[in-house]
Order: structure tokens, then sequence, then C-alpha cells
């Protein structure tokens, strides 16, 4: 239909060009994205920012896909290559779009080198290889941790700040699926479960500023969503990770202090903490690391701004701590897929929180530190506190 506040304007854009659909399925569907690579890996003086769209900026992404919706192309597989081959060439290589269809994923790669495998089926079930994806009806996206074990904990106990960390065996006779990303803070918006007063606002940021106990009203809702959309099976559910799953994930294989080794020197590729640039704008944090830039200086980075894991996810090390479903113990617990019942540190409930924060030391980082925070009546919310979900299956 002609819009009528249009009727007597001429267009100043051609119309869409046609995109053949006799060779598309019924229920094809497009998923093409782009992550926001840490600054040591774009071109100089880009931030990992600038690349989010605004009113007079669009994405690179959403430029090049505007362009070439303009032009005619064969099939939609054809028009999403194209834009990952515009994007790649504008950005010298720095940013590699990933596109999926309901037939699987294209030759493109959430990362150079790295190719994100698709779990095709509208319902969760156990995936066919550790760091396989899966998105659920409500958009959020799922890697895979396979069956397996590993030895939980530091290597170096005696190291200051992982006393409490000695090494124990852990073993997961079924495997289960955990957030690529932190959940953000437009998922919770969807789900009718943010606070709408974050420290830090961006609807592709982390949530923060929440108390362990309000991650169930998210939780809730996400169940309670996924039912009605027929995407939970019986014997399915959501929650937070327990300690022993978060490592396992964010070790996805390694036994390195860091998922991607043992040179903190790395982690400003991989993660958001206290670094150089903090330092330069909050000079009270004398703590940060004066060598490295991760390109963010007080506050969180859009999620997915850094590489990922081998097992395709995202900000394991920095960020925003995130909570886990465990209650503090001074002792890690090892065995088959073990949940800390521990005793309370001090007079009030504590819980787990693991993998480091924007205001992190790199050691606060590392797979294996532990930290906790207070969970009672008289706790408040911490803007450097959020968390991811898993998915798991009944035992």
């Amino acid at each position: 239909a002609t819009n009528p506040f249009h009727a007597n304007r001429e267009p100043r854009l051609p119309p869409l060009a046609a995109v053949a659909d006799e060779t598309l399925p019924a229920d094809i569907g497009l998923l093409l994205s782009v992550p926001n690579l840490p600054a040591a890996t774009q071109p100089a003086a880009k931030s990992p920012r600038d690349d989010e769209p605004s009113l007079d900026r669009p994405s690179r992404l959403a430029a090049a896909l505007a362009a070439r919706l303009t032009q005619p192309q064969a099939t939609l597989g054809a028009l999403a290559a194209a834009v990952v081959a515009d994007v790649r060439q504008q950005s010298s290589g720095a940013l590699v779009p990933v596109f999926a269809s309901g037939h699987g994923v294209s030759d493109a790669a959430w990362l150079p080198g790295q190719r994100a495998r698709y779990l095709e089926s509208p319902r969760p079930q156990a995936g066919d290889a550790a760091g396989q994806h899966w998105i659920n009806a409500s958009g959020m996206v799922f890697c895979w941790c396979p069956p397996g074990q590993f030895r939980m904990g530091s290597a170096e106990p005696s190291r200051a700040g992982l006393e409490d960390a000695e090494p124990v065996d852990v073993s997961f006779p079924r495997g289960f699926w955990i957030g690529k990303y932190e959940v953000t803070q437009r998922e919770a918006e969807r789900l009718k479960a943010g606070n709408n007063r974050y420290p830090y606002p961006g609807r592709l940021r982390p949530q923060h500023g929440v108390q362990h106990g309000q991650t169930n009203k998210l939780i809730t809702a996400l169940q309670d969503a996924e039912r009605k959309a027929g995407s939970l099976p019986d014997g399915w559910s959501y929650g937070l990770p327990t300690e022993a799953e978060w490592e396992y994930a964010c070790r996805a294989g390694t036994a390195t202090r860091f998922g991607f080794g043992d040179d903190e020197r790395q982690l400003p590729r991989h993660g958001n903490f206290a670094d150089k640039r903090l330092r330069d704008e909050e000079g009270s944090w004398q703590f940060a690391d004066p060598r490295s830039d991760d390109g963010v200086g007080r506050g969180l980075a859009v999620v997915g701004s850094y590489a990922a894991n081998p097992w395709g996810l995202h900000d394991m090390h920095g960020n925003v701590a995130e909570w886990c479903a465990d209650r503090y113990a001074p002792r890690l617990v090892g065995g088959v897929h073990p949940l800390m019942p521990g005793n309370d540190k001090g007079d009030q409930p504590a819980h787990v929180i693991r993998g480091g924060a924007w205001c992190s030391t790199a050691t606060s980082c590392e797979a294996a530190f532990r930290n906790s925070e207070f969970t009672g009546g008289n706790s408040r919310a911490r803007d450097f506190i959020g968390f991811r979900l898993v998915l798991r299956p009944a035992p």
C-alpha cells in the first residue's frame, strides 16, 4: 500500500531487489550477525563500541545489508554471502559476520578460523559436539558442553587469591547447554525482568546490579515463555550454572590459567578487565594493569565484543562477574556433577561469583579464581555482577 504521507514525494531509494524464492524451503529463516571485536584486532582508532548502530552511524553490517538489498540476488543465501564479503573487506578482515538458516551455517564464521555449527531443532536435545550452537524460541544462543571430566581448580593454589581453589576431579555423565553470552538488558526487558536502573545502560550490555535471588524472576519468565512456545520439553530446565559447570565451560577443554592459555598479556583480546584505560579514566584504580588496553574503561562492553573461547563462549573472563547456583564453601567439592552446599562465608548466606569483571585484575579473571558475594537481607546490588544461564536435562 502507498504511504499517504509520501504519496506526492519521489522515492529516495530504489525499491528492494527481488530474491528468488522457488529454491527456498517454506520454513526458511535467516540469522545474520557480526561480533564486535576488541580494539587490538580492529583498525586503528576504533573501539569495540564504534560499530554499534546509532541515528547517524549505522553499523557496517546494517550498511552492507541495506546496500545489497537494492541489488538483484539469486537466492537469500547469495544475499547473505555478499554481505559477509562486503563487511569483511570494509573492515580489513576485523569484522567477520556469520549467517545461518534453516539448513545450517555458511562458510562465514563468528571469528576467523572458527566455524559455528547449529543444532537445527526447535527443542533442545543433546548436542553432537562441543561448542555446537542452539537458539531457543526467545532468541537466546546456547553452546553445548559435552559429557566429560576435568580437573577443577588451580594448578597453583598457593598463589595469592587462589588459596580456596585446591584442585579436585569433576565428571559430567550428561552434557548441558550454556549461554553463549551473558544475559543482556534487552533479554531482561523482553521477559519483563529488567530493573531499568542500570549504572551502565545499553540493550546489548549485560544485565547487572542484580542480586542472586533476583535472577529467579528472569529464569521463571523464560521457562514460562519457552513452555508456551513448545520449546521446553519435560525434564529440561533453565537455571544458573553450578560452579563446576561454569568452570568446565570456561576452560572448554583447556587446563591453563585462562581459556585461551597462560599469557595474561592476551587477556585484552578476550575480556573487559581493569586495564590502562580504566586507570587513565579513574585515577583511583591504581591496581589496574598499565600494560594492557582492552578498549573499555569504567563500565561494560557489549556482549560478544571479545574473542570467544574454544567452545564459542564470550566474556567468560571479565565484563561482569557471574552468579553461580552454589553457596560459597572454602574448599572445592569434586565428584559427579557437584553442587556445593558448603558452609556460608560469615554470618549471612553467600553465593559464588566467577570470571572477574570490568574492575578485576587479570588474576581475578582466571578460570579457577573464586569469589563470593553476600545474598542476605542486607546485601546490595553490585554494578560488576551479572549472570548467564544453563539449560540442562533432568538426571
